[in-house]
């Protein structure tokens, strides 16, 4: 801020202000420290001591704005699966980066905690790629599997090796009593570590979500094994939601025609967030400066490249 403030520019030290609050607000649920509050007292000029920015409930506040028919379709696919009314599906957000996705898909999993059910959130990264299995063995690590049987827990010890040494007396007898415990050569041997880690999601008491970042970017393994996940009870209820960026995928890209045989079997349902409207720009705005904004400033706020037109991101950015 203050390296913002010598070089001129006012507008950039204060966007670092509200991207630190909003961080530490979302990460850690706490406000900046006192040396950073006065350093944004003394950008605005005050002498009075002034109340931080809104920190609490702010993402709650603003992340359905101009959002409510996409919310809607969630909710309404997330209630027909958890109450068996739909089979296992995928569902998956797709837009420009910044616009939303992963502030829809954080509520949505949020709201389904505070109802009871089981979730569990990873992402993927695009250096990652050739990594199998990094997004499943981030979910298995997020859930309990005290439900499991000892035969399945001793076969996700491959990819889960700390289940030794919490189970040690079970995962052991297991081991011992397995005789087919060699490594994954054969096709058998494949698909039985793809049920162990299927049953240990479906082991869970409940409905279940699992949610996961830039699945474009996920690895080959970590999508055969959804398939074989989203098919192997018909009427589990469970619901994965993935964020995607299109643009980002390739013509000969592996989730192409797997989405392609998700959809003609009825277990994918697609929301793309659209750019908001100059009303939900200006709504969001002034929601997350906690005044009204200036029709006038309303207009060029949607008119900017960066604004939220495109994406909560890009109104921060604005702001």
């Amino acid at each position: 801020m203050r390296l913002h403030v010598l070089d001129g520019n006012r507008a950039a030290a204060l966007r670092v202000y509200y991207h630190c609050a909003t961080t530490l607000q979302r990460e850690l649920d706490i406000a900046p420290d006192a040396a950073t509050q006065e350093a944004y007292r003394r950008l605005l000029a005050l002498d009075t001591p002034i109340a931080p920015l809104p920190l609490s409930g702010l993402l709650a506040d603003t992340a359905l704005i101009g959002r409510s028919l996409e919310w809607e379709q969630l909710a309404q696919t997330w209630r027909q699966v958890a109450g068996g009314h739909r089979p296992p599906l995928l569902a998956v957000i797709s837009g420009e980066p910044g616009i939303g996705k992963t502030t829809l898909a954080s509520e949505l999993t949020g709201w389904i905690k505070r109802q009871g059910g089981t979730t569990a959130s990873t992402a993927c990264y695009a250096p990652e790629t050739d990594l199998s299995l990094v997004p499943v063995v981030s979910w298995l690590r997020a859930i309990s599997l005290t439900h499991l049987d000892p035969l399945w827990q001793a076969e996700l010890a491959r990819a889960l090796p700390e289940l030794v040494t919490d189970h040690p007396r079970q995962i052991a007898t297991s081991l011992q009593n397995d005789v087919h415990r060699e490594a994954l050569a054969e096709p058998w041997q494949k698909r039985r570590f793809y049920e162990a880690m299927a049953r240990a999601i479906l082991s869970q008491q409940g409905p279940i979500c699992l949610h996961i970042e830039d699945i474009q970017w996920a690895d080959s393994e970590t999508l055969s094994w959804l398939h074989y996940l989203l098919r192997l009870e018909q009427t589990a209820h469970l619901m994965v939601i993935a964020t995607l960026r299109l643009e980002q995928t390739s013509s000969d890209h592996f989730l192409l025609p797997l989405l392609s045989t998700w959809r003609q079997q009825g277990r994918l349902a697609e929301i793309e967030l659209p750019p908001l409207d100059e009303a939900a720009t200006a709504a969001l705005a002034a929601s997350m400066l906690g005044e009204d904004l200036p029709a006038e400033i309303s207009t060029t706020l949607y008119r900017q490249p960066c604004s939220l037109a495109q994406g909560r991101t890009g109104l921060a950015a604005t702001l």
